[in-house]
């Protein structure tokens, strides 16, 4: 990513840690994907204002399917196994048809938003 997208995505985690340490109350019992999907949701706002709420949800949605795609992957990768996992076509596929509509809509948004969106946010399909 350019300089100013990787300067963009440090920012969003410093926001993702300033959000829950100053505004979210500890809640022992949220699990790891329901924190997951609420920090996406702060870092699409932050890296998206303008978007409309139904459209940050839906970037989040695709947010959340590139990290289970791609946190499959890298356990793939580090078991280094060559057969693929029970529904991970699907899981992939899923993640493939959720971003379309957002490749779709790419030129509305700035060259450092569409480089983002680009590397941290769509699957690359069979990577």
């Amino acid at each position: 990513m350019s300089p100013e997208a990787e300067s963009a995505w440090k920012a969003s985690e410093e926001y993702i840690a300033l959000v829950l340490k100053l505004l979210e109350q500890p809640r022992p019992q949220i699990s790891s994907q329901s924190l997951s999907a609420k920090k996406e949701g702060y870092r699409v706002s932050f890296l998206f204002p303008d978007l409309p709420e139904r459209s940050r949800r839906d970037l989040c949605k695709v947010r959340c399917r590139f990290l289970g795609v791609d946190k499959t992957r890298e356990r793939q990768k580090d078991e280094d196994t060559l057969s693929v996992e029970a529904g991970f076509e699907y899981q992939e596929a899923d993640a493939l048809e959720y971003q379309r509509e957002a490749q779709d809509a790419l030129m509305g948004f700035s060259k450092t938003q569409q480089e983002i969106l680009r590397e941290k946010f769509f699957v690359q399909a069979g990577s």
